[in-house]
């Protein structure tokens, strides 16, 4: 008979390696030719004179259902369900997921004396789920505690890079099946960018009423990934001008769009109008309020000159939309916890909040800069106060981003019916992509919405 032990083993011991409640492992997989499974651990139990343990699965991107536009973090995996009962004797080794949150700025260090290899850390920011074949931000992260499991800044923050889908360049998507062998061969071909100066019409305008002459550039490549245009929003720090004299404010964080680029004595600069969270102004009981509504994740215009600063100050790219384009669309290379909304400008002289007279321009560029890729969703997200004179916010995120997701979450804490699969389950329903040219032709005309020669809308086809 099977004797079936209650799960409250903290820790469990497989090939004279201890493991613990919270731990990130390494599964041996059924089919060799596949990649380990990545599971964080959840309880340990004893079955059949047979330890084992349940878990959650994380699920990289090549075991995913996606489009070929669909672009992915280094190391991004995604949480699915939880698998029950696999064996100890399964683990393969240690490996940590972290969220996006910490993972570009922190690395795991276990029992304060080993750091796990840069190939053993992932990131995740995602949920997918497998029935669906639908992907939804997480929103919470409850993972087990691990104390044994320390955080470390790191010494340089690693860089938000977003690659393209292995499928991306190749004509697998019209095809039935692929073999592992093909996909590893493919080669990814990323759109080749270019600095680009802006033409002299445009560079003696960008000139006028200044003693200076400088040379201004519609856009400039730094490296592979790293690239920034006009029209831009990124997070900056060290700010100059500041209106605030309040020394801690050095500190923090600020939001500026590039209006202007140009070189000074080799180093790149920019200008434009720095954003601010209303937590960011002093004095807010004497504020005088004219603008009509506030918004979760709400940024204010702040009016006055423009603020210049050094390339090296900025820390990271973000969106800033008006409040019609953020209930519409996203830019595909920007995370959701980098998306905010901004209808209000704060004027200092008279310390007042005032709705934006004319929403947030849009800066045309030339068609050799590179276009952001929009995501366009199926429904308008719609907002709502939760209580009279609180903040606006997304009443159904799901319903606009087309996400039919009935699988559990124990991260985000979602009501969700449970989902939960055995290990032998798991290891024969994993699908590399083997049905994908199905999906994404049934699905591509009812997820965007197409420009006239059928291509995904760019940022100045959707906009103007």
């Amino acid at each position: 008979p099977t004797i079936l032990t209650s799960p409250i083993e903290k820790s469990s011991l497989s090939k004279g390696q201890t493991y613990y409640l919270g731990d990130f492992v390494y599964i041996e997989p059924n089919d060799e030719t596949n990649e380990p499974l990545i599971v964080c651990i959840e309880s340990f139990g004893h079955k059949n004179n047979e330890d084992y343990l349940s878990g959650l699965q994380f699920v990289r991107p090549n075991e995913t259902y996606h489009t070929p536009t669909h672009k992915f973090l280094r190391q991004e995996v995604f949480l699915t369900q939880t698998i029950e009962y696999i064996p100890m004797n399964k683990i393969q080794g240690l490996c940590y997921v972290l969220h996006a949150k910490d993972y570009f700025k922190y690395q795991p260090m276990i029992d304060d004396q080993m750091s796990f290899q840069d190939q053993d850390v992932y990131v995740c920011e995602s949920r997918y789920n497998i029935k669906t074949k639908v992907f939804k931000k997480i929103k919470s992260w409850n993972i087990p505690e691990n104390k044994r499991v320390k955080l470390i800044q790191r010494d340089i923050p690693l860089e938000n890079i977003r690659i393209s889908s292995i499928l991306v360049n190749n004509n697998l998507v019209h095809r039935s099946s692929t073999t592992d062998n093909e996909l590893i061969s493919i080669d990814i071909i990323e759109k080749p960018k270019e600095t680009i100066l802006y033409d002299s019409v445009i560079n003696d305008k960008l000139n006028e009423n200044s003693s200076i002459k400088r040379i201004f550039y519609e856009q400039i490549v730094i490296s592979t990934h790293i690239f920034y245009k006009v029209g831009d929003f990124v997070y900056v720090n060290n700010i100059e001008n500041n209106n605030n004299n309040n020394n801690n404010i050095s500190n923090k964080k600020f939001i500026l769009r590039i209006d202007k680029i140009w070189k000074d004595n080799d180093l790149y600069c920019i200008s434009g109008p720095v954003f601010i969270q209303p937590s960011d102004i002093i004095n807010r009981d004497q504020l005088i309020i004219a603008a009509k509504c506030s918004y979760e994740r709400e940024l204010i215009k702040r009016d006055g000159p423009s603020t210049q600063i050094t390339l090296n100050n900025i820390q990271g790219k973000c969106s800033v939309l008006s409040l019609k384009h953020f209930c519409t669309h996203r830019l595909t290379e920007i995370s959701e916890s980098d998306v905010y909304v901004c209808e209000s400008k704060y004027v200092s002289d008279d310390h007042s909040l005032r709705g934006l007279s004319k929403p947030l321009k849009r800066i045309s560029l030339s068609l050799k800069a590179t276009a952001d890729e929009i995501w366009t969703f199926r429904k308008e997200l719609i907002l709502k106060q939760e209580t009279p004179g609180g903040l606006f916010k997304a009443v159904d995120e799901s319903s606009a981003m087309e996400v039919d997701d009935q699988s559990n979450s124990n991260l985000d804490g979602g009501e969700h019916q449970s989902n939960h699969m055995s290990y032998d389950t798991i290891n024969n329903s994993i699908n590399f992509n083997s049905s994908f040219s199905n999906r994404y032709s049934n699905n591509r005309v009812s997820k965007y919405k197409h420009t006239n020669d059928g291509k995904l809308p760019t940022d100045n086809s959707l906009l103007n």
